[in-house]
């Protein structure tokens, strides 16, 4: 009995997987919001970032995350997530 509902349990995932729509095609479909540049910098001067680099020295004390956004309908929300 155990080996029937794991064989079971195993077939309906298979299915469930296969069946399911790509991740990324459902979000990008349901976004309102798109990154068109995303840019780390030492500072921002009138909205455009100054000091642009992929890596900093370990003197710099603070880091600016520049991010120019697209958005078909308004309003939109965004949350920029920053780990240390």
């Amino acid at each position: 009995m155990k080996c029937l509902s794991r064989c079971a349990a195993a077939v309906l995932f298979v299915f469930g997987v296969f069946l399911l729509p790509p991740p990324s095609s459902a979000a990008s479909a349901e976004s309102p919001v798109s990154v068109d540049s995303i840019v780390f910098a030492r500072s921002v001067e009138s909205r455009e970032p100054v000091g642009a680099a992929k890596e900093f020295e370990a003197s710099v004390t603070q880091v600016f995350c520049w991010t120019k956004l697209s958005v078909k309908t308004l309003p939109a929300a965004v949350n920029h997530v920053w780990y240390n």
